[in-house]
């Protein structure tokens, strides 16, 4: 019982340490989206994508470590911790606090990159429906001032001159 315990503390601090390493990347991802450092960004997502491959293997020889535990890998630390002294209850729990603190660090940061992203998204899909004049019709405005739909196609901002 005693090394299946010291196999999911050493499993829980490689985890810790795999999503330090993906939270870094990631505030680098952020960075590179808003310094617009497009290489930048592409090598970031592969590094990323291989710590999340490490991430998984961390994840399932958890899994194992805790069905070993408990007999069901659908364990919580709670109930892992009644089976364990009071000493290996607190590493254990101190390392679960932890991990699940860098996750929700990520999530919040993956919520701002997100943001970033629909935003110049949006930017983006403004502009080319303005310079393709994508609008089929435009609106125009009364003498009183009220708005009204004109049926008259507004002019692209683009040339359209075949050669």
């Amino acid at each position: 019982m005693e090394s299946k315990t010291r196999e999911l503390v050493t499993v829980l601090e490689e985890l810790i340490t795999r999503h330090r390493a993906l939270l870094n990347v990631e505030q680098k991802k952020l960075r590179s989206i808003i310094n617009q450092d497009l290489k930048e960004l592409d090598s970031l997502i592969s590094q990323s994508k291989k710590i999340l491959k490490d991430i998984e293997t961390s994840e399932k020889a958890r899994l194992v470590a805790v069905e070993e535990l408990c007999g069901t890998d659908k364990a919580t630390i709670t109930e892992i911790g009644h089976k364990l002294s009071e000493k290996r209850n607190a590493e254990l729990t101190s390392r679960a606090g932890s991990l699940t603190s860098l996750m929700l660090e990520q999530k919040e940061l993956n919520q701002r990159i997100e943001y970033l992203l629909k935003d110049s998204m949006d930017i983006i899909n403004f502009s080319v429906s303005v310079f393709s004049g994508a609008s089929p019709y435009g609106r125009t405005y009364s003498v009183a001032g009220e708005e009204r739909l004109s049926e008259a196609k507004p002019a692209s901002l683009v040339l359209d001159i075949k050669a």
